[in-house]
């Protein structure tokens, strides 16, 4: 997974699909298309309405490519969505250090973090579901 390390560090950006800046779904569909060769497409919405992002998400096509899955059975690469009531983030789970999320978030960038030590409250992150990716 050393390619994790080429990630961290970048800057996050609305809309931002890399290479230099990404937002949380712009780096997740890079990551599936040049490790996996999934074409992931891009979600747009506005990253500043949490409602409107939690609505975008809820209602895209491309849920019907994911498969909800426990916490216990997720593996690298699987896809982690967080929110507090609705999702409205994301970021991919790794098995490495005993488990975290790889993640874009404004003023952090993007960044590798156990998920008890996302930076945001416990409390935004009640709701979190992970999916895992199915062929297309």
């Amino acid at each position: 997974m050393k390619f994790l390390n080429s990630y961290i560090g970048k800057k996050w950006k609305s809309g931002g699909t890399g290479p230099e800046a990404y937002n949380c779904w712009g780096l997740v569909a890079d990551i599936y298309k040049k490790h996996l060769g999934f074409d992931v497409p891009i979600i747009k919405a506005n990253e500043y309405d949490k409602k409107i992002l939690a609505e975008t998400f809820r209602t895209h096509p491309e849920n019907a490519n994911w498969k909800a899955i426990e916490k216990r059975e997720a593996g690298d690469f699987d896809l982690c969505l967080m929110g507090e009531h609705d999702i409205y983030h994301c970021g991919l789970w790794f098995t490495i250090d005993g488990g975290g999320v790889l993640h874009a978030a404004p003023r952090a960038g993007v960044i590798f973090q156990r998920f008890k030590h996302l930076p945001y409250s416990r409390k935004e992150f009640r709701k979190c579901k992970y999916l895992n990716r199915q062929s297309a």
